[in-house]
């Protein structure tokens, strides 16, 4: 039994995991909103759209680059969205 217990006990740790593994900030969304769609395209996370701080649908789109840790700007979209899904496939936004 007690075997038992110890392999269940080092099963559930988690493996791989570096000791120092700890969050870090990183540049911040350059227009605050929430409720945004996100999705990875290529090596970029495009956020897009969201509800403003004056709870309004923004039409904005940001794509953000983990390796230069920056924001670039996108063409808004037609119309403001929130609450909505996107897809990234290849170089391609859906």
């Amino acid at each position: 039994m007690r075997v038992a217990c110890v392999l269940l006990a080092l099963a559930l740790v988690p493996l791989g995991v570096a000791a120092s593994t700890a969050w870090e900030t990183r540049a911040p969304l350059p227009l605050p909103r929430t409720e945004v769609v996100a999705a990875t395209v290529g090596d970029e996370i495009v956020v897009l759209g969201g509800l403003t701080l004056e709870r309004g649908a923004s039409r904005r789109a940001d794509a953000y680059s983990p390796a230069r840790n920056s924001w670039r700007r996108l063409p808004d979209l037609p119309v403001g969205v929130h609450h909505s899904m996107a897809v990234g496939v290849g170089t391609r936004l859906y």
